[in-house]
């Protein structure tokens, strides 16, 4: 029978639970874990990011998990591979602590870099029974890439006579349009932008 979470940080460390018991080398090691972005999120598109304890003023492990995954399986393999950083040694994804704790719970690395990890068999063999316990994840994908961009709020304004351009806002505009040097007043150019 699948529990029932309240939040996703509770689901979180059942999950950072479910991966401690498997792995004795984490050991007692304090792990926050938290669904938030990434620091190299926007730039990488990195899904998970674990800070080593010396980072945090309270000598803790940060771990991380994107909110851009929403499926229980894909989550709860991110949860594995960043838990796997606190074992001895293993704060580095090239580090061969790293490496063999991934390899000794099911997890693969997808290419040579480590990035990104795939759940083998042995894996899901493994933690199978345990995910689907966990019942589902208490959150819902935000769509990142589907953000709205703030359109700017510049008006363009032209010289009639010598064509000179700038910008401003609605606001000064409402003070009263500026004057080019040559004496002439300028033309707010009206769009369907601006116009709204």
């Amino acid at each position: 029978m699948s529990q029932t979470f309240n939040t996703r940080e509770e689901w979180l460390n059942a999950a950072l639970a479910l991966v401690r018991a498997q792995v004795p080398a984490i050991g007692s090691q304090r792990i926050r874990i938290t669904c938030g972005f990434p620091s190299t999120y926007t730039r990488s598109g990195t899904l998970a990011e674990c800070w080593p304890s010396d980072a945090s003023k309270d000598n803790t492990w940060e771990v991380m998990i994107s909110p851009t995954v929403a499926l229980p399986v894909e989550v709860f393999t991110l949860v594995a591979g960043m838990a796997l950083h606190t074992v001895p040694g293993g704060a580095s994804r090239t580090s061969n602590s790293y490496r063999a704790a991934c390899m000794d719970i099911g997890l693969a690395p997808a290419d040579e870099s480590w990035r990104t990890l795939l759940a083998t068999d042995d894996f899901w063999s493994t933690f199978g029974d345990a995910l689907e316990d966990l019942g589902p994840y208490p959150h819902a994908e935000v769509m990142a890439a589907q953000k709205k961009t703030q359109s700017t709020r510049m008006l363009k304004l032209t010289c009639p006579l010598c064509g000179y351009t700038l910008r401003t806002s609605a606001k000064w505009i409402a003070q009263g349009l500026p004057v080019c040097h040559d004496g002439t007043e300028f033309q707010a150019e009206t769009t369907e932008e601006s116009a709204e």
